[in-house]
């Protein structure tokens, strides 16, 4: 029987317009020169659709994004609290079971911010902001559904450069595929036995 341990430590990589409108010192914010393992590298954008701050959550890895719609300025400060939750109801939507949800809200430890440094992901989430504001726009096709939720689905089933034309959210499943079967322990971060 083997051990492994997972520890990740959540990583939010703010672009420029995000720094600005969160209330950090810059001290605050860190220079990370690569990528975390599995799932703990977030990129974060800003921007405004139909008169509201609007947050963009990226994934390094698989590109794979979720959105916190209606942001008050106020709210800014509590970006983990933002992330946390949001990341949660994209996993309900993408029909992650409770258990799966719960296992990586606790592989993710304490949150650290930093810069981005990927151009790749900053360049795709530009596509992606692009087609989200699309989707929540395109009335005919979400009749019956939260614009925001169809939006979501449609929005990681795109395919894209930076994945050689794979989907983003087929992507994320091969990531977090790796996670299946570690456990929280605290002070240990996420335990697995296999």
């Amino acid at each position: 029987m083997k051990v492994f341990i997972f520890i990740a430590m959540l990583t939010l990589r703010l672009t420029n317009k995000t720094l600005k409108e969160l209330p950090f010192p810059k001290s605050a914010i860190l220079t990370l020169p690569e990528h975390g393992g599995v799932l703990e590298d977030w990129y974060v954008h800003v921007f405004v659709h139909e008169k509201r701050r609007h947050l963009m959550f990226t994934h390094a890895g698989s590109l794979v994004s979720f959105v916190a719609s209606g942001v008050y300025q106020r709210d800014m400060k509590d970006i983990e609290k933002i992330f946390r939750r949001e990341f949660s109801r994209f996993l309900a939507l993408e029909k992650f079971d409770q258990q799966d949800i719960l296992m990586f809200q606790l592989a993710l430890g304490d949150m650290r911010l930093a810069k981005t440094i990927d151009r790749r992901v900053t360049g795709s989430m530009v596509e992606l902001i692009k087609s989200y504001k699309w989707y929540v726009s395109d009335t005919y096709n979400h009749k019956g559904h939260v614009p925001e939720d169809y939006a979501l689905y449609e929005l990681n089933r795109i395919p894209l450069g930076a994945l050689k034309y794979a989907f983003a959210i087929e992507m994320f499943h091969k990531t977090v595929d790796v996670l299946k079967g570690f456990h929280h322990i605290p002070g240990h971060g996420a335990v697995g036995l296999n």
